[in-house]
């Protein structure tokens, strides 16, 4: 009786599987697209994405590349099984773009190749100057015969010193710092002023950058405004 009864309930599930197993007979039910709204959508031209392309003019730098890869075109397909000449190119390009991007910016050159700055060229009697024994106008006006804008600028520096000396603003020192100089300064518009004209005098002096005729007038006219009160 117990083997009866464990056969059939091993039979039962098997059974009842079998007949959960139905086929789908049913028809699929096809739909189609409506012709008559896709053709709308065609002639919509907010549904249009072919390839348009924008009327962009391309800016002054792929201008220039495209001239730089033109210019050695030639060499770069000679150069094209192998690849060492192309890239030999490449290199020497950013390297002219990078010193003339240095060159016009008016820095130092020399930094590039030598890691320190151009050294000055200043005579001993200029580093031992002493503000009370130099006739400023006479030595302005050989500098700027000798087209020695730098110096020139210099002794407009010097001079504008011993006015604000003499006029005891300052107390000057042959070693003190064009910093100190400033700080002494009480007028806070004169102070302002007077720290803009060192700054140029430094990018002028220390800087090495070259100052043409048209510059040291406007530098002159500047120191000469402020000697004069006009700040």
């Amino acid at each position: 009786m117990c083997y009866l009864f464990c056969g059939i309930a091993g039979y039962a599930p098997a059974r009842s599987a079998n007949a959960a197993v139905q086929s789908d007979i049913r028809r699929p039910n096809i739909r189609h697209f409506d012709t008559s709204v896709l053709d709308e959508y065609r002639s919509n031209k907010d549904f249009q994405y072919g390839d348009q392309k924008l009327n962009v003019s391309p800016s002054v730098w792929s201008r220039f590349w495209t001239w730089f890869w033109g210019l050695f075109g030639d060499a770069f397909e000679n150069a094209a099984s192998g690849g060492a000449l192309k890239y030999i190119f490449i290199l020497l390009g950013c390297a002219a773009i990078i010193f003339a991007v240095v060159k016009f910016a008016g820095m130092d050159t020399s930094l590039l190749f030598t890691g320190r700055s151009q050294a000055i060229e200043v005579p001993y009697s200029e580093i031992l100057e002493n503000i009370h024994e130099i006739s400023f106008d006479a030595a302005i006006e050989e500098a700027v015969n000798r087209n020695d804008f730098r110096l020139a600028v210099r002794f407009l520096y010097l001079r504008s010193l011993k006015r604000l000396n003499d006029s005891g603003r300052i107390s000057w020192k042959p070693d003190k710092t064009n910093s100190e100089y400033i700080k002494e300064l009480k007028n806070p518009r004169q102070q302002s002023v007077f720290r803009s004209l060192t700054r140029q005098f430094e990018h002028v002096w220390y800087g090495s950058f070259q100052v043409n005729r048209n510059a040291f007038d406007k530098i002159n006219t500047s120191f000469n405004d402020f000697n004069r009160g006009r700040f």
